[in-house]
């Protein structure tokens, strides 16, 4: 079965990206279905194209599942 790894939080708070800890400070391995994992790659593809698409405009971090425009 497919896993992730939640290493971290990450929130926008006044228009600045803010990084934390997992509320137990610790990373966590979580089971997820074969479904879900085909979407994220998907998804990581798409994410891969925009950025290739905006260039220096891009605000994104390849470490996270949702970044900015």
């Amino acid at each position: 079965m497919p896993q992730i790894r939640i290493t971290g939080t990450t929130a926008a708070i006044d228009g600045r990206r803010v990084e934390g800890t997992t509320k137990g400070g610790r990373s966590r391995v979580v089971s997820i279905d074969g479904e879900t994992a085909g979407f994220l790659r998907r998804h990581r593809g798409q994410q891969r194209a925009d950025r290739d698409k905006v260039g220096d405009g891009w605000k994104g971090a390849d470490d996270y599942v949702f970044t900015t425009g």
